[in-house]
């Protein structure tokens, strides 16, 4: 599809949503490296970013193209992440393997400049640059950002070390394992790193404890003070002596459950043949759907395990898929629960409501029936009266253009 340099104007202006073009001090450009393509997203992007500047304040323009190739869905991440980065250091880089400037550009015309060279970001009160990402079908689109605010960073109260030493500052010292009793190992270390000539600070030690280490499923930890608070409460821990001074815990319960999750998938979960060599093979499915073929029978007047042994349904017909679904599920489950599978939880989703709450308890299969096939009597009623579009359009256009709904 032929790039179309007045959709590429018109998103980076909404891009912009007021904000003056002449504060974007770089643009990330797709580039498509086409013939077609590059000289129409600089047109595109001068009208928009260079239009109204002065030969000495160009805005700056690249692409990380040359440098990761063609990504396809991912080039707008990674051209984002180059924006982020040379936001945050403050430094446009070069554009890498730049021998000769498309000759079918007017750079001299466009208010833009290549980034030949490494360069300074341009003196601004606010970094920003913009983005430019295209999609292969006609997809275009643009993102503006700006540097965070400046901050100073909150003190933490450990910078200066040797004031927390000398005030005596309780600190943790964490220790995990994938077993308790692995948990004497690390504490063990400490223990015999602490005795030793080359300590470090406790601050730096609970720091490095804290955000060096993996984190196991059982845990402990050592407040203490000052280094030989520290080396007695971690002797007491390697010699399995209780102390106020440590806490221990696991991250689940041994009551917690960590069985099987079931989850009832809802409607579009359907297949040609779904459920036909369950009901061909599984005698525990055939004595579960058996009971919910009766009430079918009675309210719609077909048998669904007739259906499910010829494979007679289709995507469109949805009152049999609001029965076939729940019954299929309702089946399944009895085959599991017959070789021992039990859940420790249950979720669903649309119409997987009611064989979960079948699953739950909540309802009988018997009762479970009743409701499904209620249901699909109600979508009966309805099948073909109405319709679902969809608008490729802004709501606040389609709103605009439409009649105003009945109260």
């Amino acid at each position: 599809m032929a790039p179309n340099g007045e959709a590429q104007e018109d998103v980076a202006r909404d891009a912009l949503a007021g904000i003056d073009p002449s504060t974007i001090q770089y643009i990330e450009a797709h580039a498509t490296s086409t013939p077609l393509g590059d000289p129409t997203e600089v047109h595109a992007m001068s009208n928009v970013y260079g239009a109204s500047r002065s030969k000495e304040s160009p805005c700056v323009i690249g692409s990380i193209k040359p440098n990761v190739g063609h990504l396809e869905a991912g080039a707008g991440v990674m051209g984002f992440i180059k924006a982020v980065m040379a936001i945050d250091k403050g430094i446009i880089p070069p554009q890498a393997n730049l021998r000769t400037p498309n000759k079918k550009v007017d750079w001299n015309e466009t208010g833009l400049q290549l980034a030949i060279k490494s360069t300074p970001w341009p003196d601004a009160v606010i970094r920003r640059a913009a983005i430019c990402s295209y999609g292969y079908g006609g997809t275009v689109s643009h993102v503006v950002i700006e540097a965070a605010p400046a901050y100073e960073t909150p003190s933490t109260g450990y910078e200066d070390i040797e004031y927390i030493e000398n005030k005596n500052v309780p600190m943790a010292l964490l220790f995990s394992g994938p077993q308790e009793s692995r948990i004497k190992e690390p504490a063990q270390a400490l223990g015999a790193y602490i005795c030793g000539e080359a300590v470090q600070p406790l601050s730096s030690i609970a720091c490095t404890l804290a955000t060096r280490r993996e984190h196991h499923g059982f845990r402990t930890a050592v407040v203490a003070e000052s280094l030989d608070g520290a080396s007695d409460s971690v002797n007491l821990l390697r010699d399995n002596k209780k102390s106020v001074d440590i806490i221990s815990g696991r991250t689940v319960e041994p009551h917690c459950a960590n069985g099987a999750v079931w989850v009832f998938s809802g409607f579009g979960s359907q297949w040609q043949g779904m459920g036909k060599e369950l009901v061909a093979k599984e005698i525990v499915f055939q004595d579960a759907i058996a009971e919910l073929d009766v009430v079918i029978l009675s309210e719609l007047c077909f048998s669904a395990r007739k259906v499910l042994e010829e494979g007679d349904f289709d995507d469109d017909s949805a009152d049999r898929i609001l029965l076939l679904i729940p019954l299929v599920q309702i089946g399944f489950a009895a085959v599991l629960r017959s070789r021992g599978v039990r859940p420790s939880a249950i979720i669903y989703h649309s119409v997987g409501e009611v064989s979960a709450a079948v699953a739950a308890g909540a309802l009988t299969p018997k009762e479970g029936a009743i409701v499904f096939c209620k249901r699909a009597i109600l979508i009966r009623e309805v099948k073909g009266k109405r319709a679902m579009l969809m608008v490729n359009a802004p709501y606040q256009q389609v709103e605009e253009s439409s009649e105003p709904r009945p109260r």
